[in-house]
This record gives C-alpha cells, structure tokens and sequence, in this order.
C-alpha cells in the first residue's frame, strides 16, 4: 500500500491553496522562514500524517534520532515544537502536517476561523470580508486515509485500538519507537 503519495497529494493541494492566499495578503502576515511563534508543542496530528513525518525522521542518525527521542520524553505540553531548530525553523518542514502548513493564513474549521496571533490584526474585529482557508476537506481525507492505514496496521497486531489516536507529535515519536522500530 503506498502511504505517501495520497497524502502528499493532499498536501499539495493544501500548499497551492496556502500560496495563493499567502500571495493575497502578504502585507497582513508576519510569518517567515524562522518565525516560529505559533509552533507550539501539543497540537494533535494523524495518523497519515504521522507516517509521512516519520518517514524522513528515521533517517536520522542514530545519536539524532536519539536525542530528539529523548526530548520528547522529557517535553512539557506546552513547548517550542520539537522538531524546530535553534533559529526557530522547522527540521521536517517538507513532511510537516497539514496544520503547520495552513496556520498563518486564516484557517477555517467547523464554525471556527483562527490564524496566528501575529497575522491580520488590522482585522481583529472584521475577518468576515477576507477569503479563508476552509481546512474541513483537507482534514477529512486526512483522517481517511489515516484510518485505512490504520486498519491495514491494526492487521497484523490486534492489540491496537479500532480508531487511529490523534497524538502530538513527541507521542506519535515515542509510540513509533516503542512499536515499530522494535517490530
């Protein structure tokens, strides 16, 4: 089963979406290679998500892979992401998950329209004339395939839960250690 390319596949629409968006307010967004201040520890990611971050982190060295294990073992819940380096820039960005790709411009989930606290201020109080980033069809595909991935794993160890967990990333890193580096 190819895990990859589905997923890419949506982020890649997700990136073009985020690009023509970013393109359109620019002069309204203060995000930039190396800001890092919405990239907060915590936030949950997929399970397909998780795979396709993984798939670059395992190849780490093994003293890195190491130590990034080990802060994540020793990470409060709510901390500078774990995957960022000392300048604030992401370690996996071209693996990074769907929300670290979208949070910037806005970003509309359910009834919910958010975005960095350092973006569109000027419109604190009128985001309603601006185009947003309606984030449900990405997620919902997202989850789509993290369930079958999720079943074509739970396959071969029936002692997994029916449903994929939603983790943060330093809990899909020890889980993977844990589990499938051991396998």
């Amino acid at each position: 089963m190819d895990y990859f390319a589905p997923v890419q596949n949506v982020y890649q629409q997700l990136d073009a979406q985020v690009a023509q968006l970013t393109d359109k307010y620019a002069q309204h967004m203060e995000c930039k290679k190396g800001c890092s201040a919405c990239c907060i520890n915590g936030f949950r990611i997929r399970f397909a998500e998780a795979l396709v971050l993984f798939s670059q982190l395992v190849q780490l060295p093994q003293q890195e892979w190491d130590a990034l294990l080990a802060k994540a073992q020793a990470m409060p819940a709510v901390a500078p992401c774990l995957l960022l380096d000392e300048a604030g820039a992401c370690t996996a960005y071209t693996v990074r998950p769907s929300l670290c790709r979208a949070f910037g411009v806005l970003v509309k989930r359910g009834d919910d329209v958010a975005t960095c606290d350092l973006n569109f201020n000027e419109f604190s109080s009128d985001r309603g004339t601006l185009t947003v980033l309606d984030v449900d069809p990405f997620y919902a595909a997202l989850e789509d395939f993290s369930a079958q991935y999720w079943q074509a794993l739970r396959a071969g160890d029936a002692t997994l839960p029916e449903t994929p967990p939603h983790w943060s990333i330093p809990e899909w890193l020890v889980w993977w250690n844990e589990t499938q580096l051991k396998s």
